[in-house]
């Protein structure tokens, strides 16, 4: 069986749609009712124009799936078909005759190769499923839009019963870079039924027993923009989803996603020490090497490895040694690297792989790890959480005070997070520990001094932190509980959640009550300065778009937009793959500006004249907006510099801007002041451009 057919049983594995193991001959062919393979094929040639003068059937095996526990099992044809020696996948229901899925590889395009928009990738899937599946795309909505500079968009239609949607039910779609479809699951069984939306808990009761068993934890976070800042993080000690018809909550439903506890803020050894002495010189090589070889970390037989040139960088020696393997052969010895911080003598890192792999391809050292049976003298959790704290002790004697205890973890890996003022926070030492023997497979630390962070001293109560993260929107949906094997429990339950994916990784600013790590429906991290400011949902749709600029997290909404930053978002927002000949228009925008392309493109598209500068980090302002957005819509201005305009600073407007700002007005793109201005002169800000590019392109 090709790869590419593991390839696409993989992914309906991760849709929800289990493939097993083909049915014997004899099986595939007595089932009443089913679709033979004849059928199949023509069904799927049919479906997708794949002719038998082009496309060869290379592969065809009828397997049997299921997902849901409790409905009978289903068959499905599984067919790959071979063009120009590509493979294209495809399954049809062996019972309905309904397409599920199918993949195709797509040519890589070339440099002069134009790539469709997002616009043309709506249309083009729209159809499609218009074509493959009409009765489930009227039970859908589209709950992902195509966004993305990539060679392809995906579109996701989402199930829809009463008017509310269903998890794990959906049709998805990726229109690749050309146009053509390179992707298409339909995961949805007609045969579910749902429970009527009455005799339901209203949102606020929801919200008031979600919010019950949320427990506010306050602790530092740091980011690799900044220092660690004090935050409140969210602990869902229940789970994440509320009955709504019982009320309770039920953590067999967030499968991924278990309950979670505060971490902890009880130290390794009460009143231990919190950071190591600062040497008062740097290691050298040798005192380096003696303090890594005294870790008790490598084998006995473990010879240095001389490494000169690559030994010493950032106050850090890079130490390397190897030993035999489990047999006499030169390609089973193993390389140990140990990282050991020169200001102070700390352990920083180390681990082990196989000396003949190429260094992006680590492995454990220990066989037993890599084998496909579980070893079965594993040490008991509670035995192997004892080693883990006893190895952090003896490995970091300086910070047994700054270290908080691991939780059991059966599988051998343990966080041991720094204490700070009391405080955990995400800085941490992780450990890896053979399950079978205790000992130590690798380790890791990010631990920061002390003094790099703020004190502990907020300006929010855990009450308002709480108060503010229970606010956010929550939403009502369809889902299933799961079993042990993974399958979905009937029948269907209604629930209530947070509509913010992954609201555990959301968190409270301690100081400022600014809610972030906030994540869209498409799955993006939002800036933090968006939540709750009035162009929020066309911020949240830029951000999607991967069209804003981030600093430290946060976009800016309020601030003044340069004309260079505009056009980038009107090229991304309207034309994103626009022509751009790659010329100097401009003497002050050349190649190596951050908005050359997308002002290039635009000079071509002639939305902006080709004049000697361009100006492009200077602000733009309202009336030079409006020309923009009528030149970009194709409206000829000079038609409209007699309308009447109903702004109470009508005089100031630029008589070379008025029929622009006329045709705004009367398109509604752009709107005026609440003091019924429209501030021609006034610097446009971020926010109020894509809210003006939102409602253009709506």
């Amino acid at each position: 069986m090709s790869r590419f057919f593991h390839v696409t049983a993989a992914l309906l594995l991760a849709a929800g749609t289990v493939p097993l193991q083909a049915l014997p001959a004899a099986a595939a062919a007595e089932q009443p009712g089913a679709l033979s393979e004849a059928a199949a094929v023509a069904k799927a040639r049919a479906l997708l124009n794949l002719p038998a003068a082009e496309y060869e059937l290379d592969t065809a095996e009828r397997m049997p799936y299921a997902y849901y526990a409790g409905l009978p099992e289903r068959s499905a044809w599984w067919l790959t078909f071979i063009h120009d020696e590509q493979e294209t996948a495809v399954s049809i229901d062996a019972e309905t005759g309904r397409l599920m899925h199918f993949l195709q590889e797509v040519e890589e395009p070339s440099d002069a190769d134009e790539f469709i928009s997002p616009q043309e990738a709506r249309a083009i899937g729209l159809a499609f499923l218009q074509k493959v599946a009409p009765e489930e795309l009227k039970q859908s909505t589209l709950s992902k839009e195509p966004a993305g500079w990539g060679y392809s968009y995906d579109l996701v239609y989402t199930r829809s019963v009463n008017g509310i949607p269903v998890d794990d039910q959906s049709l998805i779609v990726t229109v690749a870079w050309d146009g053509s479809i390179s992707m298409f699951a339909n995961i949805w069984d007609e045969r579910l039924t749902f429970p009527a939306a009455d005799k339901i808990i209203t949102q606020d009761q929801a919200r008031s027993i979600l919010a019950d068993q949320i427990t506010m934890q306050l602790g530092y976070v740091t980011s690799y923009e900044g220092a660690p800042e004090l935050m409140y993080r969210p602990y869902f000690t229940a789970g994440y989803t509320v009955n709504a018809t019982s009320g309770k909550i039920d953590p067999a439903v967030d499968f991924y996603y278990e309950p979670q506890q505060p971490a902890s803020t009880t130290p390794l050894v009460q009143n231990g020490p919190l950071a190591p002495p600062v040497l008062a010189k740097e290691l050298t090589k040798a005192e380096a090497r003696k303090a890594a070889e005294s870790l008790g970390l490598l084998p006995a037989d473990a010879v240095y490895q001389d490494t000169s040139e690559q030994e010493y960088e950032d106050g850090e020696w890079y130490l390397q040694y190897e030993a035999p393997g489990a047999t006499d052969q030169p390609t089973d010895d193993v390389t140990y690297v140990i990282r050991i911080n020169a200001a102070n003598g700390e352990l920083v890192e180390f681990y082990g792989y196989l000396a003949h792999l190429e260094f992006d391809e680590e492995f454990t050292p220990e066989d037993e790890l890599w084998t496909d049976e579980e070893p079965a003298d594993l040490l008991a959790a509670d035995e192997l959480l004892s080693r883990a704290n006893e190895h952090v002790k003896t490995l970091f004697p300086h910070r047994t005070g700054a270290l908080t205890q691991a939780t059991t973890s059966p599988d051998g890996y343990f966080w041991f997070h720094q204490l700070v003022n009391g405080l955990p926070s995400d800085t941490y030492v992780e450990l890896s520990l053979n399950p079978s023997t205790g000992s130590v497979l690798e380790v890791s630390q990010n631990l920061i001094e002390a003094d790099y962070f703020p004190q502990a001293t907020p300006a929010v109560s855990a009450a308002s932190a709480k108060q503010i993260f229970t606010s956010l929107p929550l939403e009502l949906y369809y889902g299933f509980a799961n079993t042990e094997d993974m399958s979905a429990a009937l029948p269907p339950f209604l629930g209530y959640r947070f509509e913010q994916r992954l609201p555990q990784y959301a968190m409270i600013d301690a100081q400022s009550g600014q809610l972030t790590g906030l994540i869209s429906k498409n799955g993006t991290f939002l800036p933090r300065d968006i939540y709750g400011h009035w162009a929020e949902k066309a911020l949240t749709a830029f951000a999607d778009a991967d069209l804003l600029r981030f600093d430290m997290m946060n976009v800016s909404p309020d601030e003044p937009i340069t004309r260079g930053y505009l056009i980038e978002l009107m090229i991304g927002h309207l034309n994103r793959n626009a022509p751009s000949e790659q010329t100097v228009f401009y003497k002050d925008v050349t190649a190596d500006h951050p908005s050359y392309y997308a002002i290039n493109a635009a000079a071509n598209l002639g939305w902006i004249a080709k004049d000697k500068n361009f100006r492009p980090d200077d602000p733009i302002t309202r009336e030079e907006m409006a020309i923009l957005m009528a030149k970009a819509a194709g409206f000829d201005p000079q038609k409209h510099q007699a309308d009447a305009l109903p702004y109470a600073d009508v005089n100031q407007i630029s008589w070379w801007s008025y029929g622009a700002v006329a045709i705004n007005y009367k398109q509604g793109w752009m709107q005026g002041a609440d003091d019924n201005k429209f501030h021609p002169q006034g610097d446009l800000t971020l926010a109020e451009a894509v809210s003006m590019l939102f409602r253009f392109k709506e």
